[in-house]
């Protein structure tokens, strides 16, 4: 609401701001009508009936409402209706279908269009045309020109419908596809009324829906209530101003659907209720059987002539043609035919044989059905009975029908949804061959056996499949030439299947030793055949065989058995190094080089290069149709500048594998080209075809004087290997998997005191997830049969080592001092499911020093004041120099002296003064520890750790003039035993003195002035002491 003045601005104000001023007056809601109820009286009527529909309404409001109310009812029912389709559709002038009512008196008609299609494309234009829909008056409601819809619903008012349409004038020949009309709708009003409600007032609005019907798949009404349709009235709440209820009727809608046979029953059939109401229907199990009667002229037969079988309760007869001459006619049971027709079913007749009376016509009878009859009593709503069907054998393939109220004698919801009808068969096929192990493209004659799934199916899932059994599946090889053609049966081998199958697949096995069924590898085919010996009668006979094509390896590649080759060992005081450099992986095109550059790793106190050797991890293949196919890599390598010789070659690769690769090793001295600074290895691809290299690795042994004593043993070669796992199943045990690297000539003493390590590399490795693998472990590495390295995941070595294609173990060098033996060693890397290339394997003996502190010139007991020399005596044990080690003397824990820079060569030693040790201490016991640090380098650290510190205790005593006896000895007492026990002993012997607690007597006591003179000094300052306190007493008394 707005206020405004001088609005013509007409006086000169001296504020023109104030003259307007304006509220807003909210209007809230006060009238809210509801449907609360809508109830039926029946609930749940017969057909014919007469149903009182009552609406209850209410209103919510605070302020009385006059508004309308409509109750109406609604019926879906299924009237297929359609025009003619394509090159049939009318073209020319105005055409109309009237789409008759099926419901008489209703006030809406509604229509469903399924399908509409009203445009067609031409060239570049598209022709419309026009599809009226119109009521009874032809008043035109909608239009779907050119429309292209699906599931749409038109209403009209009255009950009929009018569709028309009009030629097109720019292509009047061309035709549409037209539509499709599958249900129609009837609105029926109950009640049309205008209410007056105070608020809270209540009312009922009635309706009565008269001789409701059902049929033509419909059972219900949906009822409406509505209020206010035309919104007229301002409400708190618009959404309770409907109701819809489903007005159910009490009739029964069966239904039948015919289960396959299982394990535990023969062929069932489901039938169902789902309607509202109970009854007692008659149930038929029917089988057709060819049985072909041509008859002409007048006369009566009898078809068949005699029963199938016993307790035929129906039977009907089919026609596949019928002529009837003038006063002529057929009779069958209380149907005759008049005219002629052809391809029907005369009606069922309550006999095992039906007779035929005919006059004057001609006709021919194809097949009959007989069928058993069955009763379920009291068919309750929602309700679901299982039924077998009667017959348990099986001879010959039969088409079963199924039927519940098969003579319409019940009135239901839908009559179209009373029988089910399948085919009963047994129809054996050779569906797929299943190679579990080995995998197709990894066929191979070294495989522990190979497993193969013929896959069988019994029916198809349109059929009803009976079950099956005692008959056979074979697998044929046979030999295959380049042309395709095929040669005898290489072999067979035949499974017999006993126990029952069922619909669906079923696999049979077939396991069988390669080896002992093929000669040699090639091409083959495989066929798998279902009932081989002919023993079932099948549907179909023609799908009993497949095949596949196959290419079986003479060897697959994957085992292992390509052991290391030993290229050098020996012993050198220095070190055995291996780096790779900053190598990567390689992918080089024809003609492209890659760098591996290594940093300076050799010290310049390097004596001399004893071995220095090169290797290079490739893989290559090329593309030869729709396979890869291995090559053998063409690399010119050149290390600081210089052209390399080959010292070592060696390839591998997988052959039974789609994608085959060719993996190796080349191997170069460059012992004579190797600097104490940077060194660059270059690598070109000479090939035509791209080769790949994982990494370039660079093995050095140098002397060097200041390292220990060490042995080396050098391995090298190629070998992939891969047992089978899930996710390529080769077919190969773990055991046909196993790579060796023999150490020969290692003697007894090598075995001892010695830090052994040994170094695998894998110049390809891809491990598998644990669900992919037959075992927890993807892969072993043993030494002598002792399990060594880390898990990491599923395996033992680390792939994509620093970025590269290689893989290590966790370790590198992983220690076996423990495994070491005298003789051969053997290293063994084992696939237990895990793809890898094993290409080295390198064993390293170092030898440390060994530092012994043999003794220590410390006294067991002295008194205070008396000084004593320490000495220590250090031998080297160790079969290696020991260079720059310290010797530290502790006492009490505190360092005292610690000398450095000392060596001692192998098998010698030492005696070291260290210290000048006077004790202070009286009645202390001190501890004196003399200690030789460990001694480590880069790749050892001394072995024998125990014998480097030898502890020693000094019992401070009271000194004397030298004639008395000594300290008490060390000895306590224990438990007396049998046997002698002999020790030497020093001091003098203590005459007559016997005293478990106390032990023996110790050597004559020592002289100490300093003892002297402290017990001189302590008693000096007691009388001193008591001098003064004498005194101050004195004093204090004034005497």
């Amino acid at each position: 609401m707005q206020v405004v003045t001088d609005a013509e601005e007409v006086v000169s104000e001296i504020n023109e701001s104030n003259n307007e001023l304006s509220r807003t007056l909210q209007v809230e809601a006060c009238e809210d009508p509801t449907v609360l109820n809508i109830t039926f009286t029946p609930q749940k009527p017969a057909a014919g009936s007469d149903v009182l529909i009552n609406a209850t309404i209410t209103n919510f409001g605070n302020r009385t409402a006059n508004f309308t109310v409509d109750l109406w009812a609604e019926k879906i029912e299924h009237h297929p209706f359609e025009s003619p389709h394509g090159d049939e559709f009318p073209v020319g002038c105005k055409y109309t279908w009237d789409v008759p009512s099926t419901y008489p008196g209703s006030d809406w008609m509604g229509i469903h269009f399924k399908k509409i299609s009203m445009s067609r494309k031409v060239g570049e234009t598209t022709v419309n045309r026009n599809l009226y829909v119109c009521d009874e008056n032809e008043t035109v409601v909608d239009n779907f020109c050119g429309s292209e819809e699906s599931d749409a619903w038109v209403w009209v008012k009255g009950d009929t419908v009018k569709l028309g349409t009009t030629k097109c004038d720019i292509f009047p020949g061309y035709r549409v596809w037209g539509f499709n009309i599958t249900e129609r709708g009837y609105r029926l009003i109950l009640n049309h009324t205008t209410l007056k409600l105070a608020p809270s007032e209540t009312a009922i609005v009635t309706g009565l829906l008269r001789n409701v019907r059902a049929g033509n798949h419909s059972m219900n009404y949906t009822i409406h209530a509505s209020l206010d349709m035309n919104n007229i009235i301002y409400e708190s709440n618009e959404s309770n101003n409907e109701m819809v209820r489903i007005l159910n009727m009490a009739m029964p809608d069966f239904t039948v659907d015919i289960r396959p046979p299982t394990a535990q029953s023969g062929i069932r059939a489901a039938f169902r209720n789902q309607g509202f109401g109970s009854a007692n229907p008659r149930v038929f199990f029917s089988r057709d059987v060819d049985y072909s009667v041509r008859k002409s002229g007048s006369w009566y037969t009898m078809v068949p002539k005699d029963p199938i079988q016993d307790d035929i309760d129906w039977t009907r007869l089919h026609f596949k043609e019928l002529n009837v001459r003038a006063g002529g006619y057929v009779e069958v049971g209380e149907e005759r035919y008049e005219k002629s027709e052809s391809d029907f079913w005369s009606p069922w007749v309550q006999e095992d044989r039906v007779r035929v009376k005919y006059l004057r016509t001609s006709f021919k009878i194809d097949r009959y059905e007989f069928a058993d009859e069955e009763v379920i009593d009291d068919f309750g709503a929602e309700s679901k009975v299982y039924l077998e069907v009667p017959w348990d054998e099986y001879t010959a393939p039969y088409n079963l029908t199924v039927w519940i109220d098969p003579l319409d004698e019940i009135t239901e919801g839908n009559e179209d949804n009373n029988n089910d009808t399948a085919l009963v068969c047994t129809d054996l096929v050779a569906e797929e061959i299943e190679f579990v192990s080995p995998a197709q493209n990894k066929m191979s004659l070294d495989a522990e056996k190979f497993t193969i799934d013929g896959c069988i199916r019994n029916g198809d899932e349109d059929d009803i499949a009976f079950p099956v059994s005692n008959f056979n599946v074979t697998l044929d090889v046979k030999k295959r030439y380049p042309n395709d053609t095929l040669g005898e049966a290489v072999f067979n081998t035949t499974e017999y299947v006993e126990d029952p199958l069922y619909a669906g697949e079923t696999k049979i096995r077939f396991e069988f030793d390669p080896k002992d069924k093929f000669e040699t590898g090639g091409n083959y085919t495989v066929q798998l055949i279902a009932d081989s010996t002919g023993d079932v009668c099948e549907s179909d006979e023609d799908n009993n065989l497949t095949s596949v094509d196959i290419f079986v390896y003479n060897t697959s590649g994957y085992t292992g058995g390509g052991d290391l080759i030993p290229v050098a060992e020996g012993e050198v005081h220095g070190r055995v190094v291996y780096t790779i450099g900053d190598s990567s992986v390689l992918r080089l095109e024809p003609g492209s080089e890659g760098t591996v550059k290594y940093p300076d790793f050799i010290p310049h106190t390097a004596d001399e290069i004893e071995l220095a050797r090169l290797f290079v991890y490739w893989y290559t293949s090329h593309k030869e149709g729709e396979r890869y196919l291995p090559e053998i890599a063409d690399l010119d390598v050149r290390f600081n500048g210089h052209s390399l010789n080959l010292a070592g070659n060696y390839s591998d690769n997988p052959g039974a594998t789609d994608f085959d690769l060719g993996y190796g090793l080349y191997s170069y001295d460059v012992r004579d080209h190797l600097t104490n600074d940077k060194n660059v290895a270059t690598v070109t691809n000479h090939a035509e075809w791209r080769t790949g290299v994982h990494a370039i690795g660079l093995l050095v042994v140098y002397e060097d004087e200041e390292e220990p004593l060490t042995k080396y043993w050098i391995n090298e070669g190629a070998d992939v290997m891969m047992a089978a796992n899930a996710k390529h199943p080769t077919g190969l045990p773990s055991g046909d998997c196993i790579t060796t690297a023999s150490f020969g000539d290692v003697e007894r003493n090598d075995t001892e005191n010695v830090s052994a390590a040994l170094l695998t590399v894998l110049g390809m490795y891809v491990s598998y997830d644990r669900s992919d693998l037959h075992s927890d472990a993807g892969d072993l590495l043993e030494f002598n049969d002792r399990s060594i390295g880390s898990m990491i995941g599923t395996g033992h070595w680390v792939y994509h080592y620093n970025d590269s294609g290689i893989a290590l173990t966790e370790n590198q060098w992983e220690d076996v001092s423990d495994y070491m033996k005298r003789g051969d060693n053997l290293a063994e890397i084992q696939s237990t499911g895990n793809y890898m290339l094993a290409n080295n394997a390198f064993l390293r003996l170092i030898f440390p020093p060994d530092l012994n502190v043999v003794s220590m010139t410390a006294p067991e007991y002295t008194p205070i004041g008396i000084e004593h020399s320490i000495d220590a005596t250090i031998r080297n044990d160790g079969r290696s120099d020991a260079h720059d080690f310290n010797v530290i003397l502790r006492v009490d824990g505190m360092s005292m002296i610690r000398r450095t820079d000392l060596n001692l060569p192998a098998g010698e030693s030492m005696t070291l003064h260290l210290y000048n040790w006077t004790p202070m201490l009286p009645g202390h016991v001190y501890n004196l520890t003399l200690e030789a640090e460990v001694l480590s380098g880069e790749d050892w650290c001394e072995v024998e750790t125990d014998n480097n510190v030898l502890t020693q205790h000094v019992i401070i005593t009271e000194g004397g003039f030298g004639n008395e006896s000594g300290p008490v000895g060390s000895g306590r007492e224990g438990e007396r035993t049998g046997g002698v026990f002999m020790e030497e002993i020093t001091g003098q012997v203590m005459n007559r003195m016997i005293s478990a607690a106390l032990g023996g007597g110790g050597s004559a006591g020592i002289f100490s002035l300093w003892e002297w003179i402290l017990k001189l000094g302590m008693l000096a300052v007691c009388a001193l002491t008591f001098e003064i306190g004498y005194l101050i007493e004195q004093r204090r008394h004034n005497r």
